[in-house]
């Protein structure tokens, strides 16, 4: 089980000879530090944030499964003493020195269990999870009410119901996630000007996949040409696509619906492809990386590239780039073990806190 550090359950009094630091409960318990990040279903957070009603995602150690589970107890408590941190490439970790780590020596051997304390120079941690998902078939549009406003008068009356409209989940992941890379929405104040999504698009080979992409949806469609610069901006004119993409932010605000995160591996790698062909590139070693300006998308694309059979990194990028400039960088990487500390570095450190 995953101690989580939220509920303080009761009291003590200080331990003040207690070899693992000093804590209001009379031992102190394994623990990560207060920023440390745990999995939920409802995304990433601060252990500090969790409730009891979150499910947090742990490893089945056999066979790797990624399950999720409702903690059994939470604990929260302060703490004096030495935390063990463990730095790395792909490795950040900090926790108490008892605290029970997964692992496996660099020699090839099976992963076990050691505490910080005990753990050799040269180890590999696992990064990564098999996830099962569920495929999808099909994703419906409500039902949609159309009403009709009468000129100089805030009276209105329906005038249809637009029925449910329903495609293949493969074709919607496509669209949605060039969206959430490349797209906004639109409509004005009034609620008269048509709803608009549009997906902007510099590559004339990704427009003409992008339009493809749109005709299997059934959505009509039109390209227009921007004034101050060569992209293309694909438009749909459609209330019900409107009423899907809008709720899912702006720039910044930008997020993956929750349902995205449920499917199965390979629908969640047609989502992922479809992102990366708008914000997307590849490095020297031919890393996929990802670019978004939004911290809660980022998470999500980490996410979903756990679930979809490898490992993330996210880190902030400051400079300028060809995607801007204070945006959140998101590497794919298909390893998904780190191994820490070579002959010549070690990167264990023992910190005051």
């Amino acid at each position: 089980t995953i101690p989580i550090e939220k509920g303080l359950l009761f009291r003590a009094r200080h331990e003040k000879n207690n070899p693992e630091g000093r804590s209001v409960l009379r031992n102190a318990y394994r623990c990560y530090d207060n920023q440390t990040e745990v999995l939920t279903k409802r995304g990433w957070k601060l252990f500090r944030e969790v409730s009891e009603t979150d499910e947090v995602a742990t490893l089945s150690p056999n066979p790797g499964l990624l399950v999720y589970q409702k903690p059994q107890k939470l604990y929260v408590y302060d703490y004096e003493g030495q935390l063990f941190h463990q730095t790395g490439r792909f490795i950040d970790l900090c926790v108490t020195p008892n605290h029970n780590i997964w692992f496996r020596p660099r020699e090839g051997a099976e992963y076990r269990f050691a505490e910080a304390s005990q753990l050799p120079r040269r180890a590999v941690f696992n990064q990564g999870a098999i996830w099962i998902g569920t495929e999808r078939q099909s994703f419906e549009f409500m039902p949609l009410p159309i009403y009709q406003r009468f000129r100089n008068s805030q009276t209105k009356r329906l005038k249809e119901i637009r029925p449910a409209h329903v495609v293949d989940m493969d074709d919607w992941l496509r669209f949605l996630g060039i969206y959430l890379a490349e797209g906004s929405s639109y409509r004005g104040q009034s609620g008269n000007h048509p709803a608009q999504v549009g997906i902007s698009q510099k590559n004339s080979k990704n427009i003409e996949t992008i339009c493809e992409w749109a005709k299997r949806l059934g959505w009509r469609f039109c390209i227009t040409k921007g004034k101050s610069s060569n992209a293309s901006r694909i438009l749909v004119s459609q209330l019900q696509l409107y009423n899907e993409l809008a709720p899912l932010g702006h720039a910044h605000q930008k997020f993956v619906p929750d349902y995205v995160k449920e499917l199965s591996p390979r629908q969640i790698q047609i989502f992922l492809d479809a992102f990366h062909m708008g914000d997307g590139s590849r490095v020297g070693n031919g890393t996929r990386v990802y670019y978004t300006a939004s911290k809660q998308l980022a998470d999500d694309l980490s996410e979903l590239i756990l679930k979809a059979g490898r490992a993330a990194l996210i880190r902030r990028q400051e400079q300028e780039t060809s995607f801007g400039k204070g945006i959140w960088v998101v590497s794919e990487h298909v390893k998904t073990e780190a191994g820490v500390n070579s002959r010549n570095r070690d990167a264990r450190h023992w910190m005051d806190y």
